[in-house]
């Protein structure tokens, strides 16, 4: 997870972000001065590549977009397969880079991109906290006894931390409400982070959700706990306790079937 000032996001995606920036700064200043025709192409690569990205994470996922293929569109949610570009970006500089000339320059933005983006991600892994274990923390519930965070019971575990205000919150709440009914081996805590009873009791009955076990942290303290600073932010715990995946953004159904899997205890 990045963080600068208030923009949160995951490292993948910053890393991306930067390697793509490095990739059209490098092309637009050699074809300013070399290559006329690779600020052209560039623009073209990115679009195309990114197209071909999202297309091919639809692809082996069609099950999950089958339903929703709308849903295809929903970039926001991350989810690209890079592979998918290389054929696309060999095509692209083929047909718009016919010599040898321009091809051989446009290796240096490409260069240039990749340089950045794989430096970005080591450097994000390196720097990046070690797991937190599950907060020490007993909240009430909106319906039932008070909670115990930090004891599984035996189970997985995942706890949305989540707010009435926040948007990608309510987009994914039907998503996660689904999932929690149909996957009964693990616990579905939603914390609601800084909120009072009424508050969330109007908005549940106002966008009809019934969620199992919503949690109270009227103080915020789980998020200090792991020093989360955007919301939503998904935390998954195997049955040991320990965080397995963190998610930060609204999540698909396709990387919450992932996760839920790589949760699961080994037969």
């Amino acid at each position: 997870m990045i963080s600068i000032g208030p923009l949160v996001m995951a490292a993948d995606r910053f890393a991306a972000i930067l390697g793509i920036g490095a990739f059209l700064l490098v092309a637009s200043v050699l074809a300013e001065r070399r290559e006329p025709r690779l600020g052209s192409w560039a623009m073209l690569a990115v679009v195309t590549g990114v197209a071909a990205a999202r297309m091919g994470h639809v692809i082996e996922h069609a099950g999950s977009f089958a339903m929703e293929p709308l849903r295809a569109f929903a970039f926001w949610q991350g989810g690209f397969s890079f592979t998918w570009s290389v054929p696309v970006l060999a095509m692209v500089s083929l047909l718009r880079l016919r010599d040898t000339s321009a091809r051989a320059w446009a290796v240096a933005p490409l260069a240039a991109g990749l340089l950045v983006w794989s430096t970005t991600l080591h450097l994000a892994e390196a720097t990046a906290a070690p797991p937190r274990p599950l907060p020490a923390l007993i909240l009430p519930q909106m319906a039932g006894a008070p909670i115990d965070l930090g004891s599984t019971g035996g189970r997985p575990r995942m706890l949305n931390l989540w707010a009435t205000w926040c948007p990608p919150c309510r987009r994914e709440m039907p998503l996660l409400q689904e999932v929690a009914r149909t996957t009964p081996g693990v616990d579905f805590l939603f914390v609601n982070q800084g909120e009072d009873r009424a508050r969330i009791a109007a908005y549940l009955a106002q966008a009809g959700l019934n969620l199992p076990h919503v949690v109270l942290d009227s103080t915020s303290a789980v998020s200090r706990h792991f020093a989360s600073r955007g919301l939503p932010a998904t935390f998954f715990f195997d049955a040991d306790g320990r965080m397995r995946h963190l998610h930060v953004g609204e999540v698909s159904r396709e990387f919450l079937a992932g996760y839920l899997h790589d949760m699961a205890p080994a037969p």
